[in-house]
């Protein structure tokens, strides 16, 4: 795996299953969180996943 970390932002289709497989069981990467009544993402999420993404070691 590459030493490079992704921080995914799915929008439609099978880009939810790819970043669950991502994030979850390759650990690659982080998903972006969005809000839970109206789907939207926040500067907050966004910064939040990079932080994350760059403090992450490959597995």
């Amino acid at each position: 795996m590459s030493e490079c970390q992704s921080v995914l932002l799915p929008q439609t289709g099978d880009q939810y299953v790819n970043a669950k497989l991502l994030s979850g069981d390759l650990g690659v990467g982080v998903e972006v969180e969005k809000g839970d009544e109206d789907g939207r993402v926040t500067k907050e999420a966004v910064s939040g996943a990079i932080t994350a993404a760059m403090g992450m070691k490959v597995k």
